[in-house]
């Protein structure tokens, strides 16, 4: 096991995208994505690079379409979805 400490989960609700803890790391991860996409061989432009952008850049995507849905099922279900 790594030294790594367990998320918390808390009570209380996100009022607003930018409360969520796991939208922001999404959007770093889309950041790093880009970053390490353009650092590729230009041969790489359409394939791996492309493939890198789009699936970071979806994580975050359905982050926030998960946060906007009303019912509970439907915003597991959203989740499940940035995971597979």
């Amino acid at each position: 096991m790594t030294n790594q400490t367990k998320p918390t989960v808390s009570s209380r609700s996100a009022s607003s995208i930018g409360d969520l803890r796991v939208y922001a790391l999404a959007r770093q991860l889309e950041d790093q994505g880009i970053a390490l996409s353009s650092a590729l061989p230009e041969t790489e432009t359409y394939g791996l690079a492309n493939d890198l952008r789009r699936s970071t850049a979806a994580i975050a995507h359905h982050i926030y379409e998960a946060h906007r849905r009303y019912s509970y099922a439907i915003k597991l279900d959203s989740l499940h979805a940035a995971i597979a």
